[in-house]
């Protein structure tokens, strides 16, 4: 059965068994977690970083941004939640939605950290090249 909301409960470290309607958050450990809103069972772990996902708490309610989409699991559910109430979107179908990111977290999430730094590295790599070239003539 699909849930409409889950209820933030604050945790040090991950209970043993999680509880349908409760999202679970640790600060310490800097990740959330809870059980598919779908009702299948599954436990959905969310990091809480830059380019993963992030909660904002107004000291009664939680939202979290972007979209839950489980789309490796076989309910392929897909939702937000905000302020706690459960918003469900069309299931995924097979293809990544990445539609409801800002534009600076689909680069984020579309290029790996380590093609940026070689980049960056190739780049200081020419500068060099160029300035022992320079300094030749």
């Amino acid at each position: 059965m699909r849930l409409n909301s889950l209820q933030p409960e604050f945790i040090e470290s991950a209970p043993p068994e999680l509880t349908e309607g409760i999202l679970y958050i640790s600060i310490p450990f800097r990740t959330s977690m809870h059980l598919c809103a779908c009702g299948c069972g599954t436990k959905v772990v969310m990091p809480i970083r830059p380019g993963a996902w992030h909660i904002t708490y107004d000291g009664e309610t939680v939202s979290v941004s972007p979209s839950i989409g489980n789309q490796e699991l076989p309910c392929r559910s897909h939702y937000w939640i905000d302020h706690n109430k459960i918003r469900w979107m069309r299931d995924f179908t097979g293809r990544p939605d990445t539609r409801h990111l800002k534009p600076a977290n689909k680069q984020a999430g579309h290029e790996p950290a380590a093609r940026t730094e070689e980049r960056s590295s190739w780049c200081r790599r020419v500068r060099a090249l160029i300035g022992r070239v320079t300094r030749r003539t």
